[in-house]
């Protein structure tokens, strides 16, 4: 059978990638990397699948009037989450690594500049009862003109790690 990730011609597989390209400017940054010695256990991961046996399908409740679709809010995902991870004694720790703001085109419509923030974050899963703990780097970006563009990025950034760390499905 295929091998998920595909062998170079010596067989082995290749590597990580450690840099990303701006499409727009084409400047090229340095990828965080993921902590090699991170304290994975049996107990932890099994509270995790408990977590998302928990959880089901979070409804679409919020709106994008202008781009027209239905979306999963953040608020909506941790009042789900949380619940079941604090009855497992299980905390997540964001911590933010850095961020960069980026000036936009302005929209066709408006004069204002739009500013692109991104956050470079990390997670750090802790069993409260035994101090095991998983981290995970992960990024967030969100868009504002004003000064509210960390924390749009901050919230994006948790809501995707949480959906994507439980597997939690919106129906998309």
């Amino acid at each position: 059978s295929p091998s998920p990730v595909p062998a170079t011609a010596s067989g082995d597989k290749p590597p990580a990638p450690t840099h990303w390209r701006d499409v727009h400017t084409g400047e090229i940054g340095e990828l965080p990397r993921q902590p090699s010695a991170t304290l994975v256990t049996s107990r932890l991961t099994m509270k995790l699948a408990e977590v998302m046996t928990a959880v089901g399908r979070v409804a679409k409740r919020g709106r994008n009037e202008f781009h027209g679709y239905d979306y999963a809010t953040e608020a909506d995902i941790v009042e789900v989450v949380r619940a079941e991870l604090a009855k497992r004694q299980i905390l997540i720790y964001p911590e933010v690594l850095g961020y960069e703001i980026r000036e936009l085109s302005p929209a066709h419509d408006k004069k204002a500049a739009r500013l692109l923030t991104l956050v470079q974050l990390r997670f750090r899963i802790v069993d409260g009862k035994s101090g095991e703990y998983i981290e995970r780097l992960w990024l967030g970006a969100g868009e504002d003109s004003g000064d509210k563009g960390v924390y749009k990025a901050m919230t994006g950034g948790d809501k995707y790690f949480l959906l994507k760390l439980l597997l939690i499905p919106t129906g998309d």
